[in-house]
């Protein structure tokens, strides 16, 4: 994507307004994309009536249906062997084997892929055929990687790498560098990662492999989604997009509409990430690579699970997790289980949560992922811990953070250091607990100063862009002005030459005020990120410190009273967090914080076996600091007493929030609910709770009017004016 665009927001509305037309065209091109390899198949299977050595045939066939039919790769690779062994053709032999390797890798199944590619591989050995024996290396090592078993595979792939650039075999080098670059970006190393794309697309370039190209940019493209750098990341999505449409790849395009949902799962556009993950749903059914559709069923729950939506991500993740059995695939049942363990941890149902992860854990024990074996550690540990058997719990999640180390995967360091934290904590061993909220503290500073320096490499790369759209503009111009001054006047050609310099050399003078200008900007920007980051962790070591206080307070007003402060300091954390990931540190983006805070009010307040909804009507608005923080509180007491209070015992029960601008600089802010609402006899402005007390100072330091009434429950108006 080559436009400039003024913030994610109206990139992602773009994308969105489009997506109808382009998935269209997609969804139009895949029947012709698949009737292609369905006419080159048949003309195949014709020649195969005649073959007198039908087994290179066959083979061929398998290979032709890899990328539309996995499944129907193994059926032909079945029938090549059994060719291959009456013809007594080695070379064949080994090459069905091969075939049927990439489908089992291609299809989840690891431990098969590297029985028949060792098969394959030892025959080639045989053979002394050194070039297919080394591809079978790459094959086995890229299984390793699918397996998470990330220290085997590297190892492995030097080693290709090595013998590939010894001996000129391009081809095979520049898979195995795609395959390094998987293996950094999973580790979080993108700088490497990237490193190794950019290389493969470069000699996928110069030795015209159109295939490989497209899987280069897919990569480059997802290493920029991890960075958040969107943007760059779509315009390698569209550049594999275009390069597997022209190649017929039609088992790439549904993915690229995965990376493209993913994208907009990541930024919390959650209604149009669902969209291209359904309209990802055709390609797989088409194909009926049921294969596809467990990842598809696995990303739809994900989403509604992001979306505080439970009962729809069960249904989706229950739909993968039974399809998976049904067609044997054991890592998207692992996965799968997994997944259903956290919505049910989430829902507090442990004993459920444990049988699903009991059953992951079996899985894994078959599938050898390390990667997904971490996170269901993690659940595991968790589910432990929030069930009281803290002992259990702390030595499972000390287990996954052994593995995450060895894995050097950062983000699962820092989750599982928080957690082992908050669990010595309630073991009363604060100083284990401090020590490991130190790791998570010093990783989440890492990464955020990764997130800083990625801000400045996608600022320079803009910029580098936009400077040679500029040399392209000064370009033209230069032209346009040499065809003038041939049809005028030496006179006014001289003229017209002193006027460009002067322009010019004004020009660089304010192009060089503006760069100071810029640097200085930049440097700020840093600084003031840098600050809303601290205040944003020192907030929620605050927060940590009143969650440890809870553990040690039996007087249950005196809790209470304790969590309502800790969900105060969280509103506030919220503001700094958002603060310093938004590009205008002096707004928020109000209706993206009041989701957010709606998330963690429900997360603390919603009682177990209760479905209470928070309703959120809020056009764009942006408010400054001094106008976010007070509005914020304000909204912490009201929405906390109304789960608290409103629905006096209820399993349901709805609240509203609705922010809307009145004439001038004013807003109306309404916190409504379906309850009992206040007792009669309360005086809001002369109330006895502390909670009412301060949506009371708070209004006042707003400048505003604070009111109630009853209307089927409880309505309590703000109007307030914003600070200017």
């Amino acid at each position: 994507m080559s436009a400039a665009w003024n913030s994610s927001g109206e990139w992602f509305e773009s994308i969105a307004m489009r997506s109808p037309i382009l998935l269209h065209v997609l969804i139009l091109l895949s029947q012709v994309v698949h009737a292609q390899d369905l006419q080159k198949i048949d003309s195949l299977k014709l020649l195969l009536k005649d073959a007198d050595h039908p087994a290179n045939v066959l083979n061929q066939i398998s290979e032709a249906y890899m990328r539309v039919a996995p499944e129907k790769t193994l059926e032909y690779a079945e029938i090549a062997l059994q060719e291959a062994t009456r013809e007594e053709n080695e070379n064949e032999l080994a090459v069905a084997f091969k075939n049927q390797a990439l489908a089992y890798q291609s299809l989840g199944e690891y431990e098969r892929s590297l029985g028949r590619i060792d098969s394959a591989e030892t025959i080639f050995d045989q053979l002394e055929d050194g070039e297919n024996s080394l591809k079978c290396q790459e094959i086995k090592a890229t299984t390793y990687m699918l397996q998470g078993n990330y220290n085997e595979a590297l190892s492995l792939l030097n080693s290709v790498t090595d013998m590939a650039e010894e001996n000129g075999l391009k081809s095979i080098y520049l898979t195995s560098l795609i395959q390094i670059g998987r293996i950094h970006r999973a580790r979080g190393n993108s700088a490497e990662a990237l490193d190794n794309f950019q290389k493969s697309l470069d000699l996928a370039t110069e030795i015209n492999n159109e295939y490989l190209r497209g899987h280069a940019y897919h990569f480059i493209g997802l290493t920029y989604q991890d960075q958040q750098m969107f943007e760059l990341a779509i315009d390698n999505y569209l550049n594999a997009l275009y390069i597997f449409e022209n190649e017929h790849v039609i088992t790439q395009i549904p993915y690229l509409l995965i990376s493209l949902g993913l994208a907009l799962q990541e930024t919390m556009n959650f209604n149009e990430a669902l969209g291209y993950f359904r309209n990802a749903l055709p390609y797989y059914t088409k194909l009926k690579d049921r294969w596809g559709l467990v990842e598809i069923y696995r990303y739809l729950g994900t989403t509604y699970f992001q979306m505080n939506s439970l009962d729809s991500a069960r249904v989706y993740f229950a739909k993968s997790l039974e399809l998976s059995r049904e067609i044997n695939h054991k890592t998207g049942e692992c996965i799968a289980s997994n997944k259903l363990a956290e919505v049910y941890i989430y829902l507090q149902q442990y004993d459920e949560a444990l049988e699903y992860l009991q059953r992951a854990l079996e899985l894994n024990d078959e599938i050898e992922n390390k990667y997904v074996l971490v996170n269901i550690l993690y659940n595991t540990g968790v589910c432990y811990s929030f069930s009281g058997n803290l002992e259990e719990g702390l030595e499972i999640l000390q287990q996954g953070l052994n593995l995450a180390d060895s894995m050097n995967l950062r983000y699962e360091q820092m989750i599982l250091n928080k957690e082992i934290s908050g669990v010595y904590s309630r073991l009363q061993n604060y100083g284990k607990a401090l020590e490991h909220y130190q790791y998570y503290a010093d990783l989440d500073d890492s990464v955020y100063q990764e997130k800083a320096q990625r801000n400045m490499v996608e600022m320079e790369q803009k910029f580098q862009a936009e400077k040679k759209n500029k040399e392209i503009s000064q370009l033209r111009l230069d032209n346009t002005e040499k065809e003038l001054t041939i049809r005028k006047q030496k006179s006014v050609r001289n003229l017209f030459v002193s006027f460009f310099i002067f322009a010019l050399v004004t020009g660089v003078l304010i192009y060089r005020s503006y760069q100071r200008k810029k640097k200085a900007d930049s440097e700020k920007e840093i600084l003031l990120k840098e600050i809303h980051h601290r205040v944003k962790n020192n907030l929620q070591i605050i927060s940590s410190l009143l969650n440890i206080q809870t553990e040690y307070v039996t007087d249950l007003k005196v809790a209470g009273a304790v969590q309502e402060s800790q969900s105060r300091v969280k509103a506030m954390a919220l503001i700094h967090q958002l603060l310093y990931q938004e590009k205008n540190f002096t707004k928020i983006d109000f209706a993206e914080y009041l989701n957010e805070l709606a998330s963690t009010l429900a997360t603390i307040y919603q009682k177990p076996g209760t479905d209470i909804i928070v309703a959120i009507h809020v056009s764009d608005t942006f408010f400054d600091i001094e106008t976010s923080i007070p509005l914020g509180l304000i909204i912490t007491e009201l929405v906390s007493n109304a789960f608290k209070y409103a629905f006096n015992g209820s399993a349901g029960g709805r609240i509203d929030l609705e922010l809307k601008p009145l004439s001038g600089n004013k807003h109306l802010l309404v916190v409504s609910d379906n309850g009992v609402g206040l007792p009669p006899a309360t005086d809001i402005y002369s109330p006895k709770t502390l909670g009412l007390k301060l949506v009371n100072i708070l209004t006042n330091q707003l400048d505003g009017t604070f009111s109630y009434e009853y209307q089927k429950g409880a309505r309590f108006m703000i109007e307030f004016a914003e600070s200017i």
